[in-house]
């Protein structure tokens, strides 16, 4: 008598690198600020990883806090997320340098 058997997968994916929250200093006035992360992966023992964000390294964020999101999914659909926060300041304007009519260095 043979009797069929099989393993259900429920252990989600392993992740790695996924970063610590970030904080960025932008110039007051700016639109926003570049950041970049190395990018988070998975790995399962038993399928392929797909995998999504919400988010790429170099986008453009503006000032306040971000969260960033990156959702990896086996073959038997179970899920693991890495998320941190993208936390962007908005700094001092810079110093404007002008020559003055009587050529003394003005500083504003």
């Amino acid at each position: 008598m043979w009797t069929d058997c099989f393993t259900v997968d429920t252990v989600p994916p392993s992740i790695f690198n996924c970063p610590p929250d970030i904080s960025k200093t932008t110039e007051l006035g700016t639109f926003g600020v570049p950041v970049f992360w190395s990018v988070p992966f998975a790995t399962d023992y038993s399928s392929t990883v797909a995998s999504n964000s919400s988010h790429r390294p170099g986008d453009i964020f503006r000032v306040g806090s971000t969260g960033v999101f990156y959702q990896f999914i086996d073959d038997s659909l179970n899920k693991a997320v890495c998320s941190f926060n993208v936390i962007v300041v908005e700094g001092k304007t810079q110093k404007h340098y002008n020559v003055g009519i009587s050529n003394r260095l003005l500083v504003q």
